[in-house]
C-alpha cells in the first residue's frame, strides 16, 4: 500500500512538471529588477561621460577638379569627325584621376605641409584633451624629447608627422565626374581647416613641378635663385658699408667737405691777420704808444670793434687834457694827478680789452684749426672709403645684371615650355576647405539614445543568465520538481523580531 501511495505521489509530481509560465518569467525579472534599473541608468550615463572625455573628431572637406589643359570650345569649331575624337582623347580618364589621387597622398607633399605649418615642433597642437594632457605631464616630468633637435632628427620628425597627418586624410573620386573629394580629420577644427587649406595651396605648384620635365626652365630657375642671393648679399654689404662710414653720395659729400675746408681756411687767414694786428696794437700800448687807425672789419666781428675805438678816443682826449694840465698846473696839484690817473686807468682798460679780444681770437683760431683738421680727416677717409664704396657698388651692379639675365632666360624658357604644351592635365580647387562647426565623432545624442535602448535587452539578458546559473530554489514548484515530493506549506521571509 505504501509503495502504491509513493507511486501515486510520484506520478502526481510528474504530472505537475511543466515549463516555466509567463508569471514565472516575470517573477524572475521582477526579483532582479535592480539590475535592469541600474543598466538603464548607468549605461547611458557611462556613454555620455565617455563622449565628453573622448577626443572629438572634426572633418574639413574640399574639392579638386581635374581637367584636360587643351580642352576648350575651339575644338568644336573643326570638322565634326575630327573634333569629337580630339575631345575624347583630351578628356580626363580614370588613370589621370588615380594619378592625381596618388599625388595628393604623396609623402613629399605632406612633408612640405608640415614644414610650412611648422607642425613638427608644435607636436602637441590639435591632439585633443587626452593626448595634450599626456604631453603636458611628460613635459612636467622631463620625459618629453629635446626642444632643439639636430638636422637628422628634425627631418625624421617632419617625416613622422607627415605620415601621421596622412592617416587622417582621405581622397575619393566623385561618382561619374572629374572631381576629387578631399577630407581631413582632426580633433581641432581650426587645425583640420588649416592643414587642408595648406595642402590645397601647395598641391597645384607641386602638381606643376611633378608634371614638368627637367630642362632649361629648372636650370635657369636654380641659377636665378643663386644669383639673386648673391645680388641681395652684395647689396646688403654695400648698405652696411655706407651706413657704417656715413656715405650716401661720395662725390657730392666730397665737394661739400672741400667747400667747407676752403671757408675755414679763409676764416683762419683773416683771423690770423686780425690777431697779428691786435697783438701789434697791444705791444704799442705796452710801450706807451697809442695805436691809431681803424680796425679791419672781419667775419668774426662783423664790423670794427667800437669798444676799443671808443677807449682809444677817450685815451687820446685824456692825454691831451694831461698835457694841458701840465702846462697849467703843477705836477703835485690835484688836477694834474686826476688827469694822470685817468690816463692810467684808460691805458689799463685798453690793455685788458685788447687782451680779452686776443684770447677770444686765439680760442676761435684753435676751434677753426680743430674743425679744419676734422674736415681734412673726413676728406681723407671719404676718398679712401669712396673707392671701396665704388668697388662694392660695381659688384652690386654686376650681380644685379646677372640676376636679371637669368630671370629673363627663365621667363623665356617658361614661355617656350607653355608653347610646347607638354603638360596635358590641369587641376584647380573648386571648393576651399571650411571651418567645421560640429564634430563627426562622437554623436552624443545618438550614442546615448542607442545605449538607452540597448540597456533593456542587455538587462534582460543579464537577468536570464544569472537565473540560469542560479542553483537555488525560487519557489515551491522548483522544490517539488527537484525532490519529487509535494510541498505542504511554505513560510515567507520573516523580519527579525526586535526584543
Amino acid at each position: 500500500m505504501e509503495q502504491n501511495n509513493n507511486l501515486e505521489n510520484a506520478g502526481g509530481v510528474m504530472k505537475d512538471e511543466e515549463g516555466p509560465s509567463v508569471r514565472d518569467t516575470l517573477n524572475v525579472l521582477f526579483r532582479r529588477k535592480y539590475i535592469l534599473i541600474f543598466l538603464n541608468i548607468a549605461l547611458p550615463l557611462g556613454v555620455l561621460l565617455a563622449t565628453q572625455i573622448v577626443d572629438p573628431v572634426y572633418e574639413s572637406t574640399a574639392k579638386v577638379i581635374v581637367t584636360a589643359k587643351n580642352e576648350n570650345a575651339t575644338l568644336l569649331q573643326g570638322p565634326k569627325d575630327n573634333s569629337a575624337a580630339m575631345y575624347v582623347n583630351l578628356n580626363v580618364d580614370e588613370i589621370d584621376l588615380n594619378s592625381e589621387m596618388e599625388l595628393l597622398k604623396s609623402l613629399d607633399l605632406w612633408m612640405r605641409v608640415v614644414e610650412k605649418l611648422d607642425l613638427a615642433k608644435n607636436n602637441n597642437a590639435g591632439k585633443g584633451f587626452l593626448r595634450s594632457s599626456i604631453a603636458k605631464i611628460k613635459d612636467a616630468l622631463g620625459l618629453a624629447p629635446s626642444s632643439s633637435p639636430t638636422g637628422d632628427e628634425e627631418a625624421r620628425a617632419v617625416r613622422v608627422k607627415a605620415q601621421e597627418l596622412l592617416r587622417h586624410f582621405k581622397v575619393v573620386p566623385g561618382v561619374k565626374s572629374k572631381v576629387l573629394d578631399l577630407s581631413f580629420r582632426s580633433s581641432d577644427p581650426g587645425r583640420a581647416q588649416e592643414v587642408l587649406a595648406t595642402l590645397a595651396e601647395l598641391y597645384i605648384p607641386y602638381h606643376l613641378e611633378v608634371y614638368s620635365l627637367p630642362g632649361a626652365q629648372g636650370f635657369f630657375s636654380g641659377q636665378g635663385d643663386m644669383y639673386k642671393e648673391k645680388y641681395e648679399k652684395a647689396d646688403a654689404e654695400l648698405g652696411d658699408f655706407k651706413k657704417r662710414w656715413g656715405i650716401s653720395l661720395p662725390e657730392k659729400q666730397k665737394s661739400e667737405i672741400i667747400t667747407t675746408i676752403k671757408q675755414i681756411e679763409d676764416s683762419l687767414v683773416e683771423l690770423r691777420a686780425n690777431l697779428s694786428q691786435y697783438q701789434s696794437m697791444l705791444a704799442a700800448v705796452e710801450k706807451g704808444i697809442i695805436p691809431t687807425g681803424q680796425l679791419v672789419a672781419s667775419i668774426q666781428r662783423g664790423n670794427e670793434n667800437t669798444v676799443i675805438n671808443i677807449i682809444i678816443s677817450q685815451l687820446l682826449r685824456a692825454e691831451q687834457k694831461q698835457l694841458q694840465s701840465t702846462d697849467t698846473f703843477f705836477k703835485d696839484s690835484r688836477d694834474h694827478r686826476a688827469s694822470e690817473e685817468l690816463v692810467g686807468e684808460l691805458r689799463s682798460r685798453l690793455k685788458d680789452t685788447m687782451q680779452s679780444e686776443i684770447n677770444t681770437m686765439k680760442a676761435k683760431r684753435k676751434s677753426l684749426e680743430a674743425s679744419l683738421k676734422t674736415k681734412q680727416d673726413e676728406l681723407q677717409i671719404l676718398e679712401e672709403k669712396g673707392d671701396e664704396a665704388r668697388r662694392l657698388q660695381l659688384d652690386v651692379n654686376v650681380a644685379k645684371e646677372r640676376y636679371l639675365q637669368y630671370v629673363s632666360k627663365e621667363e623665356e624658357a617658361r614661355l617656350e615650355y607653355l608653347k610646347i604644351g607638354k603638360n596635358l592635365v590641369n587641376v584647380s580647387v573648386v571648393a576651399k576647405p571650411f571651418l567645421p562647426s560640429d564634430p563627426i565623432f562622437p554623436k552624443t545624442f545618438l550614442y546615448v539614445l542607442g545605449a538607452f535602448l540597448l540597456s533593456f535587452p542587455l538587462g534582460i539578458a543579464v537577468i536570464l543568465a544569472l537565473h540560469f546559473f542560479d542553483h537555488t530554489f525560487s519557489g515551491p514548484r522548483d522544490l517539488e520538481a527537484a525532490t519529487r515530493y509535494r510541498v505542504l506549506a511554505s513560510i515567507g521571509k520573516l523580519k527579525r523580531m526586535q526584543t
